[in-house]
């Protein structure tokens, strides 16, 4: 007989189930801010349209979805955000597409350059000397902060309510 009869299905799954389940730190918070980001850009256009069924009807990809939604802003185009969420979009694809030691290095230096352009001096500071975990938090926090401004704008001009959250 051969080693086919120590495999143990249940034990494999278990092991492989702690492998997904404990995931790096910085990726797993890469991969939450982006898709919290994602999530935001979708309320922004969904108050834009008239059929928001037919907007997730067209499955956008997330640089469709920051470049669509920053055609919709008249002041504001050319502010950091957008530059962020590019920025973060390109450190997931590092991430996802296993590409990422020196090139990512690149990419995280890139996001702290543009999230030290804007700030207090205290934020600045922080910004110069956090963690990748943290820039990344820093940045998804930018970032859905302005979106969620963007669609609260929207939803006023609409006559809707605005929460205070």
């Amino acid at each position: 007989m051969g080693d086919d009869d120590d495999f143990d299905p249940d034990k494999f799954h278990a092991r492989y189930r702690d492998i997904l389940e404990n995931t790096d730190p910085f990726i797993q918070a890469v991969l939450n801010a982006h898709l919290d980001v994602e999530a935001h850009l979708g309320e922004f256009l969904e108050q834009l349209v008239f059929h928001p069924a037919d907007l997730e009807k067209a499955q956008l990809r997330y640089l469709h979805k920051v470049y669509l939604a920053r055609s919709f802003v008249q002041l504001g185009r050319d502010k950091p955000d957008w530059r962020v969420m590019i920025e973060l979009n390109a450190i997931r694809n590092k991430i996802v597409h296993r590409n990422y030691r020196e090139e990512l290095i690149v990419e995280l230096q890139k996001l702290r350059d543009i999230l030290q352009e804007w700030g207090t001096d205290r934020f600045k500071s922080a910004v110069k000397t956090c963690s990748p975990t943290d820039l990344i938090v820093n940045a998804a926090l930018m970032c859905t902060g302005y979106l969620s401004h963007l669609t609260d704008q929207v939803k006023e001009m609409k006559g809707e309510e605005v929460s205070d959250e």
